[in-house]
């Protein structure tokens, strides 16, 4: 992981008031930044496989190819609601 993502990623752990890491989830379209970033640092991860950059794209083919396997996957975000705001993704 780059210092760059190491420093955004202790700055969100950091913002979440104790929570231990393996109760902290990942939520990406990316493996090779978000996955590996939050597997490193022990936090569950989750594929969205059919938005952003894997959207129309077998992507338990790059998964297998870069060894890279996160711990849950959805097809897609459709709604996520967060402190009271919805927010459409």
């Amino acid at each position: 992981m780059s210092n760059t993502f190491a420093e955004g990623y202790a700055l969100e752990e950091a913002s979440l008031g104790g929570i231990p890491p393996n109760r902290i989830a990942m939520i990406a379209n990316t493996l090779h930044t978000d996955i590996i970033g939050g597997t490193e640092l022990g936090w569950c991860t989750v594929l969205s496989t059919q938005i952003g950059m894997f959207a129309g794209q077998q992507v338990w083919d790059y998964c297998r190819s870069s060894l890279i396997n996160p711990d849950w996957s959805l097809t897609r975000i459709r709604f996520w609601q967060f402190r009271g705001c919805q927010c459409p993704l």
